[in-house]
C-alpha cells in the first residue's frame, strides 16, 4: 500500500496505519527519516485469512477490509484517509 503525507508548513512527523479498527502499526518513510514537508510511504498489510472462510453472496463484503493511515506534523497536527480493499486478499 502507498501513499503520500503533505504539510504546507512543517515537516512531517511520523505516520501510522490500522487495518480494521486495529492497533496502529507506525510505517517508516520510503528515504527512512521523517524530516521533509513530503513524505511517501511504501507498505505491506498482512491480511489474516477467515477461518473457515463465508460462502460468499451477492452483496457481501465479507472479504473487504479498511485501512486508516494517518500522519503527524511537528506539532502533533493529525490528517487521516482511509480506504476500503474489496475481495480476497492473500
Amino acid at each position: 500500500m502507498r501513499f503520500r503525507a503533505v504539510d504546507s508548513f512543517s515537516p512531517i512527523k511520523r505516520a501510522e496505519y490500522s487495518l480494521d479498527g486495529g492497533d496502529w502499526q507506525f510505517v517508516e518513510p520510503i528515504g527512512k527519516l521523517s524530516d521533509s514537508k513530503t513524505e511517501d510511504y511504501d507498505f505491506h498489510l498482512a491480511v489474516p485469512r477467515p477461518q473457515p472462510p463465508p460462502p460468499l453472496m451477492a452483496g457481501d463484503t465479507s472479504n473487504d477490509h479498511v485501512v486508516v493511515v494517518r500522519a503527524y506534523d511537528r506539532f502533533d497536527n493529525l490528517a487521516t484517509a482511509k480506504t476500503v480493499l474489496h475481495g480476497k486478499l492473500h
